[in-house]
């Protein structure tokens, strides 16, 4: 009976951590809808815990375990649509949304009209993440400016070179 017990909550756990990554997935993506449906899908395995009073699994565990995920939700939401914004409309214009992201104090709306709710410390994660993020895309914009820097400088001497040649011919 015990063995049996312990493998209904670790099958309610496997499904809820696929679930939970699915959730987060459609939530960097975009997709609110989605994620939401995931997220009540995992409320309702961890209910049906709660209900057969399996071990470990009960209301704190619920309630904590939603406040957890409903803010990677969040989090992955507002980091998806910065990750959009650099990838669609480059640096500069992420850089912009960026700061205006990280001077805003009032409470964030989604595109539904919900609030979203992002601690202190999921903020200065996503504003990390986001730096990290334009100063790759920096870099990467810099490496192909500096070759074809050196590209050109590459032709030019070719041309100077092969130039010399035909003037001493």
């Amino acid at each position: 009976y015990k063995i049996e017990r312990n493998e209904q909550v670790s099958a309610i756990k496997k499904s809820v951590n696929i679930a939970e990554e699915l959730a987060l997935q459609l939530s960097a993506n975009g997709d609110i809808e989605g994620a939401d449906n995931q997220i009540a899908q995992i409320a309702a395995a961890i209910q049906v815990g709660i209900d057969q009073n399996l071990p470990g699994i009960d209301q704190e565990y619920l309630d904590s375990y939603m406040a957890k995920l409903t803010e990677s939700a969040d989090s992955e939401l507002v980091l998806g649509v910065f990750k959009r914004e650099l990838e669609g409309n480059g640096i500069e214009a992420a850089e912009t949304a960026l700061d205006a992201f990280a001077a805003y104090d009032d409470s964030l709306v989604d595109d539904n009209g919900d609030e979203v709710s992002i601690l202190p410390s999921t903020k200065r994660s996503i504003v990390g993440s986001m730096e990290t993020l334009i100063n790759r895309a920096k870099s990467e914009r810099n490496g192909e400016l500096s070759k074809a820097t050196a590209l050109k400088m590459q032709k030019e001497r070719f041309s100077k070179t092969t130039l010399r040649s035909i003037y001493q011919l």
